[in-house]
């Protein structure tokens, strides 16, 4: 926080007390931050996610992102209206899931906003059909290396209605992102790299000390 960033996400189960971690964060950090949730479907339905979040601090809360299963589309829509806060479904095409996967979402209204994470030219186009919906989106991540970070960057700079704050983080955790410049943050915010291509270049000092899977001949 006191680096800029504003938004925090954080994994979670069906065994983990939200409540007191929005507690303790709401007592650190007062209203300099917002606290998004992401079960990734583990609170598996509308009873128990109701149950998770009784007494949670709806002023904390940026949103709940996948509490439960993706094909309970009614389910989403009832936390909707009984939560009353921002519902977010993740589209994740490395995950297999497939750019259809929207379109029922899309029919019924049943998020309030979206992650998407995939190749550059499928997300951009999923981020234009959040957008004719009047929907925001956020670039999601898997902690990545230089070149997928800086590839997010170019994709959440090229939708326009990328407002929710991107997954792109892996150099703040990453001993080395494998290139020469790497992922330049200022007051929370990452700068889009100009230049050719994605404007990076590989460090290949760097990938030399870090490859592995060396193979070693031994003779006799």
């Amino acid at each position: 926080m006191q680096k800029g960033h504003k938004v925090f996400k954080f994994k979670c189960s069906d065994e983990d007390a939200v409540r007191l971690w929005t507690e303790e964060i709401h007592k650190k950090c007062g209203d300099g931050i917002k606290v998004l949730l992401d079960p990734n479907q583990r609170w598996n339905d509308v009873e128990t996610t109701l149950k998770l979040m009784e007494g949670v601090d709806r002023n904390t809360m940026l949103g709940l992102e996948d509490p439960i299963l993706h094909a309970d589309v009614q389910g989403f829509k009832t936390l909707q209206e009984k939560l009353q806060m921002p519902l977010y479904r993740h589209i994740s095409l490395p995950y297999t899931q497939d750019i259809r996967d929207m379109i029922t979402f899309v029919r019924a209204d049943a998020a309030d906003g979206y992650n998407f994470n995939g190749s550059a030219y499928n997300s951009v186009l999923l981020a234009e059909i959040a957008h004719l919906e009047g929907k925001p989106c956020w670039r999601g991540s898997e902690v990545d290396l230089g070149i997928s970070e800086t590839m997010g960057l170019h994709i959440a700079a090229a939708s326009i209605n990328c407002t929710i704050p991107s997954d792109i983080f892996g150099e703040l955790v990453r001993v080395d992102d494998l290139i020469v410049n790497p992922v330049h943050f200022e007051n929370g915010a990452a700068t889009v790299p100009s230049g050719s291509g994605l404007g990076i270049e590989l460090d290949a000092e760097a990938i030399n000390k870090y490859k592995t899977n060396r193979r070693i001949e031994k003779t006799i």
